[in-house]
């Protein structure tokens, strides 16, 4: 825990408070409150939420809020910063640190796929499906509005003759 939760958690226990008063007076989870106090921020639903908690939580405690915010800017900062760095990825070894059994990323180790063909790096999801074909042409396009099937515009056509019309 930092000075940041600390300061909350003292100040509400220096005045004897429980935290489900807290909560009941400003109307913010005990959880919410809890993960302010223990400067657990990723429990905190973000953005702007997090500042009304912040400020709220500093009011109904009689600290500066200002200055509460400021703090709560400075320890959040802080706790990304220590994210970042539990979250970043090993480094890679380079091309010429790989060994001989360890390809490199994007090719199978013998260049061939399940039928002797050559890959080339793409996956199966480009290729076309059974019945399907890419064509170099443009497609035909149509007007806005229009409908290529024609059941279907005969489908609208039916509606609007089976609606009756009475005005």
């Amino acid at each position: 825990m930092g000075k940041f939760g600390d300061k909350f958690r003292k100040e509400r226990e220096r005045r004897d408070i429980k935290l489900e008063d807290v909560s009941n007076s400003t109307k913010i989870g005990s959880r919410m409150l809890r993960a302010i106090e223990e400067e657990r921020f990723d429990q905190l639903p973000g953005g702007v939420f997090n500042k009304g908690f912040i400020r709220a939580y500093a009011k109904y405690l009689g600290l500066d809020e200002e200055e509460t915010i400021t703090g709560y800017v400075a320890a959040l900062n802080l706790f990304n910063s220590q994210q970042w760095d539990a979250e970043k990825p090993a480094p890679q070894p380079s091309a010429t640190e790989r060994s001989p059994a360890q390809p490199s990323s994007g090719q199978s180790g013998s260049g061939q796929g399940s039928s002797g063909q050559s890959n080339s790096g793409q996956s199966d999801s480009a290729q076309p499906g059974p019945g399907k074909f890419i064509s170099s042409e443009p497609a035909e396009r149509q007007p806005i509005g229009e409908q290529r099937n024609g059941s279907r515009d005969q489908t609208a056509k039916k509606k609007q003759q089976t609606v009756p019309q009475s005005l």
